[in-house]
């Protein structure tokens, strides 16, 4: 269930590190005003009626008021909202007004004020539940080499990544050599030895290997996947083993263009496929293969995109 959050006062910085963690928590689930500007919080409030209210914030659960004391001002008109919180600097910790409204040290750690705003505002339990992840999968593919796979898996990572998930990329083809586009490093022989065995513990040997590079990516192997025994499904298994974890929000999987039974094993068990094509002939008939050899019951399943598209 979503929320609506108002943020208002003059230190920025302050809102800003507040409004950050609950985007970090509630993601898409939360609509948040951030408001440095007296004059314009005052029209916001004042000019909206508990209808107005009730309508901009039709699909959330409450929204709530957080405001420095500075900008706590005598017309300002609260009563239409449930819950308001003053940022105050004159008190030790909480303080409880008879109007209704809650006080609390704005110098507080912010985790300390966030909590107090989820237990005040009855949005604890739906933060437990934002904390549960379910790992979801979605593999980027084409059966023809050079479409842009691996720029448009690392843009994907990077949107993901903007909007405060936890990512890992992981690239399954042969080379591993990732387009130049990360920093140099690969995995160390002693998770390459994991990967190509398909230990189980091969999720705690990569964890010390990954990098970071706005978001987690697993460093390319030192040689050839096949230089190293390591067979084509030993990335579905380390899949299957990151997805137990439940670490990340989103496994971004770069595959290989090749048409091959581990391919398709990692197709079907991804939660989403994109797939990448031209708008050449071949590229044309290679789609009609593919599209011969799934279930079209679940389409849904798949997005085409078409890159290097061209009206000409």
């Amino acid at each position: 269930m979503s929320s609506g959050l108002i943020i208002a006062g003059q230190n920025e910085e302050l809102l800003l590190i507040i409004a950050d963690k609950f985007l970090k928590t509630f993601k898409d689930d939360i609509r948040i005003h951030v408001i440095t500007d007296s004059n314009y919080l005052i029209n916001y409030v004042n000019h909206s009626t508990e209808t107005d209210v009730e309508a901009r914030y039709s699909n959330e659960k409450e929204t709530v008021i957080i405001l420095e004391h500075e900008f706590y001002y005598q017309n300002l008109e609260l009563q239409q909202y449930k819950r308001v919180i003053l940022l105050e600097e004159s008190i030790d910790t909480i303080q409880k007004y008879q109007n209704g409204y809650i006080g609390i040290n704005k110098y507080l750690k912010t985790d300390v004020l966030f909590d107090f705003v989820l237990d005040h505002c009855d949005l604890r339990e739906e933060a437990k539940k934002r904390n549960v992840r379910s790992t979801k999968v979605i593999a980027v593919y084409s059966p023809l080499g050079g479409v842009g796979k691996t720029t448009i898996s690392v843009g994907l990572c990077r949107a993901f990544a903007g909007t405060y998930r936890k990512i890992l990329y992981l690239n399954t083809g042969t080379q591993q050599d990732f387009g130049g586009i990360f920093p140099e490093g690969t995995l160390s022989p002693r998770t390459e030895l994991h990967l190509a065995k398909k230990s189980h513990q091969i999720t705690n040997t990569i964890k010390e290997d990954i990098h970071t590079y706005g978001f987690d990516y697993i460093p390319p192997t030192s040689m050839p996947l096949p230089t190293l025994g390591i067979a084509p499904d030993s990335y579905l298994y380390l899949i299957e083993e990151l997805k137990k974890d439940n670490i990340y929000d989103y496994i971004i999987v770069d595959m290989e263009s090749s048409i091959s039974i581990e391919n398709a094993r990692i197709i079907a068990q991804a939660d989403q496929v994109i797939f990448i094509i031209l708008q050449d002939e071949v590229s044309a008939y290679r789609i009609k293969r593919f599209l011969n050899s799934i279930d079209r019951q679940s389409l849904e399943h798949y997005l085409f995109i078409c890159n290097k598209y061209s009206i000409s």
